[in-house]
């Protein structure tokens, strides 16, 4: 598969910002290592979850063990020069106590960014327990030299090399490619997520489905531009977009498409705005997934 991107599509190419590859931990070998080198991967995720051996039982996570997972981040790091892992909160059996001990784990381990699922959709219900979880995870990582991304993420060092570039591609929506179970690709102003795991393997015909192919509305493609250029901090001396940048694209200016919203989350401290450029705040940065929602229409 790798063999077959690389001839296919244009890696070797300056514009071809990152070639990401997500995976667990314990099936990391060697053979997956050098083709992964061989082949151009230049960004490693892997989905840890959690260290702990009991909680990986419990919700049936078998041949993980805290021994296994460390050995393969030790592994990735001294192969790539950018790994990131996910943390879970919610999980049966995990508690607050068990998470802090999973980012110690990751801080000793120097990992490069760091991400907490299942804490997001608790936001909304105002769940005070998993606020309470989220503050903790965003205040441990702060206070041992990462950056704040978003609320439920943490890099090593933010507008940086490998930090700023990589995302580029992202928050100018160029085409994006995403291969394997319950990936989302964006290519020509259409989306396709794939299926997953489970319907692959419950349906051995596994035609495209277009009905899941979606376009996006001119308007969605401007607010997605603006969120994007926001959380995906392309720029090296500022977290935000420069004004002229989104009128070269859209041929109008951000203002007349977004006035009402600009101005209502510069009320609100998230973003700052001037004649040049709009701008994320410290605090914008803890909203990120709302002003996604907000500026998309997400929300009735």
């Amino acid at each position: 598969m790798l063999k077959t991107i690389k001839e296919e599509l244009p890696i070797n190419n300056p514009s071809f910002e990152q070639y990401d590859i997500e995976l667990k931990p314990v099936n990391l070998s060697d053979e997956k290592i050098e083709l992964m080198k061989r082949y151009g991967v230049d960004r490693v995720s892997g989905g840890v979850q959690t260290f702990d051996d009991e909680v990986n039982r419990l919700n049936n996570r078998l041949g993980q063990t805290e021994e296994k997972t460390v050995e393969a981040i030790k592994r990735l790091k001294q192969n790539f020069d950018n790994v990131s892992v996910d943390l879970l909160a919610s999980y049966e059996g995990h508690s607050l106590e068990l998470l802090m001990r999973d980012c110690q784990k990751l801080l000793d381990l120097d990992v490069d960014s760091v991400f907490l699922y299942q804490v997001r959709q608790e936001l909304e219900k105002g769940n005070v327990e998993d606020i309470n979880t989220l503050n903790a995870f965003l205040n441990y990582f702060s206070e041992n030299g990462y950056e704040i991304l978003s609320q439920n993420q943490v890099v090593k060092k933010r507008n940086s090399i490998g930090y700023c570039e990589q995302r580029e591609h992202r928050s100018q929506l160029s085409n994006l490619l995403g291969i394997g179970p319950s990936s989302v690709s964006e290519v020509s102003g259409f989306t396709f997520k794939n299926k997953n795991a489970v319907e692959y393997i419950q349906d051995s015909d596994s035609k495209l489905d277009e009905s899941s192919i979606k376009k996006k509305t001119e308007r969605n493609s401007k607010a997605l531009y603006v969120i994007r250029n926001l959380r995906y901090f392309k720029s090296p001396d500022f977290d935000g977009f420069l004004v002229k940048e989104y009128s070269d694209k859209f041929g109008s200016s951000v203002f007349d498409n977004f006035g009402h919203e600009m101005e209502f989350m510069e009320q609100q401290g998230l973003v700052k705005t001037s004649k040049e450029k709009v701008e994320l705040t410290n605090k914008g940065r803890l909203f990120t997934q709302w002003m996604d929602n907000y500026l998309t229409r997400h929300y009735k």
